[in-house]
Order: structure tokens, then sequence, then C-alpha cells
């Protein structure tokens, strides 16, 4: 299930603040090609799958707190690739 274009909209006003654009370490939100979404981080040594967009926030907004990074969002298909 997609989210519509205004959700995604105010998604990445959330997601793609200063945090997000002052580290070279960050963790993406996404859906792959069968609309599960998808968090990974761009080293590609975290990441899962999951049902719902809420539950990818979630997981996404709590491993960058631990890592002291950010969160963006893609609005390209993005798969695991763990």
């Amino acid at each position: 299930m997609s989210l519509p274009r205004s959700s995604l909209d105010a998604y990445e006003n959330i997601l793609n603040g200063p945090a997000a654009e002052a580290t070279a370490n960050y963790f993406i939100i996404g859906q792959d090609g069968e609309g599960s979404w998808v968090v990974r981080d761009n080293r590609g040594l975290k990441g899962g799958i999951f049902c719902s967009f809420s539950s990818a926030l979630q997981f996404a907004r709590e491993e960058a707190r631990l890592a002291q990074c950010g969160v963006v969002l893609s609005t390209s298909c993005l798969e695991i690739g763990l």
C-alpha cells in the first residue's frame, strides 16, 4: 500500500531535516517492488522489512537515534540488499 503524495510530502519535510543532511551515515525508508516497507542504512549493515510505514519509521528513528544519524525517505523502489 502506497502513501498518497501529500502524505509523502509531509513525511519528507519531517525526515529530511538538518540531521539527515549533516551526516554521511543515514537510514533510508522506502517501499520494495511488492509494496512492503523497507528500512536500511546507507552502508547496508542494518535494515528490515515491515508491513506498515509507521513500523518502518519507528525502527528507523530508533536506530538513527542510537547511531546518531539521520533518516531519509526514498520515493523510488528500495530493496533490502542485506
